[in-house]
Formats: structure tokens, C-alpha cells, sequence
């Protein structure tokens, strides 16, 4: 039979006290020892995360290093909540993976395989950057590769081309109007590709 070693938490009494989202209800910590003193190091916190109800015990467990700045205490670097997502430098955890530098203008994150190719995910002040950073291409695949991205520009396989849909007049959009005609706008002009092939140029 399995054994297992138990850290029960009760408030208020056994059998009246219930638990409320953040109550902590163990802490593992790690010390190292400088010279004479003892300095705490990282830490492992399993919190309420949600009240308790009958037979309800919502949980997280949260995870904790320290930096290399002096006085510093251990700081939440990571957690997994109640419903198994992962939250990296975010707390408030919407997607399974949730990832945040908390840095404007970073990396947030990179992956690899550790031989040739990286792909790394940054962003600046207007917006995501995704990119490969050994000069690679990225491809995008959907039953099969529909397109890549590589030092040249987007490539298109052969027998593929580009869907356009909704419709719009801002300068520079490509769309498909209601007669499902290929239309470009471009500056004061307009470029229309029609479904019987003309080319029809207008001002």
C-alpha cells in the first residue's frame, strides 16, 4: 500500500473553521548558509486557491526563488493553479501556458533545439515579434506546409495562394468586396482584379 505523509491546515477549531482564496497551507523552505548566517534561499507554498466547501479544496502551489540582490527575499517566479495552468511571472493565469517577462520591450520567450534552430517570441513598443534566430525560415503548416517566412520574405508553396475576407476601404488593404471581386486599395487609386479576370483600374 501507498504511504503517504500528510500537513493538514484547519483555522478556528477542528470541524468549524473553513478556508478563503490565498490562506497558505504549507510552506518547504530552503536555506543556504553564509559565514554565520542562514539565509533563506527558495521556497514551495501550497495555498488555497478558492474558498473550501464541502468536499471543495481548491489549491495552487506557488514557487519561489531568490535573486542575487542583496536582502532580497525569495519571489514568486512561477505557479500552477487549481485548474493545472502554468503562470510564469503572471499571477492572474488565463491560457494553460500564461508567460510575462513584466519588462517592457524583452524576450518572453524562447524555444529551441539545442542544436540549430530558435524560435523566440520578443516584444517592442508596437507589438509581438516572432522570429527565428539562426537566419531559418518559420513555416506554417495546416494539413500540410500553406506558408513560410524566411530571410527573403513570405513564401507561398505551389497550389496555394491567399484567402482575403471581410471588407474595407483603409488605404493599403487588399480585400474581397461583396461580388467577391479581389480589390486593392492604394492611396487615392484603386486596383480590382474581377472573377471574369479584368483588370480594372479607378481613381
Amino acid at each position: 500500500n501507498a504511504a503517504y505523509l500528510y500537513f493538514d491546515k484547519q483555522k478556528n477549531g477542528v470541524g468549524t473553521g473553513t478556508l478563503s482564496d490565498g490562506d497558505d497551507l504549507r510552506t518547504f523552505r530552503w536555506r543556504g548558509a553564509h559565514l554565520a548566517s542562514l539565509l533563506d534561499a527558495a521556497e514551495i507554498q501550497v495555498e488555497a486557491d478558492g474558498s473550501s466547501n464541502t468536499n471543495v479544496m481548491p489549491s495552487r502551489i506557488v514557487f519561489k526563488t531568490r535573486s542575487s540582490t542583496a536582502s532580497a527575499s525569495p519571489a514568486e517566479r512561477m505557479r500552477i493553479n487549481k485548474d493545472g495552468y502554468v503562470g510564469i511571472g503572471q499571477t492572474a493565469i488565463s491560457y494553460p501556458l500564461d508567460v510575462s517577462s513584466n519588462t517592457a520591450n524583452s524576450s518572453v520567450a524562447r524555444f529551441t533545439d539545442g542544436v540549430a534552430q530558435t524560435l523566440t517570441v520578443k516584444t517592442d513598443a508596437n507589438g509581438v515579434l516572432i522570429g527565428n534566430d539562426n537566419n531559418g525560415y518559420i513555416s506554417f503548416t495546416s494539413n500540410g506546409e500553406r506558408a513560410r517566412v524566411n530571410s527573403t520574405g513570405i513564401v507561398l508553396p505551389n497550389n496555394h495562394g491567399v484567402t482575403f475576407s471581410g471588407t474595407s476601404t483603409t488605404n493599403g488593404r487588399v480585400y474581397n468586396d461583396t461580388s467577391n471581386d479581389v480589390r486593392a486599395v492604394l492611396g487615392s487609386g484603386k486596383l480590382r482584379f474581377r472573377n471574369s479576370a479584368d483588370l480594372i483600374v479607378t481613381g
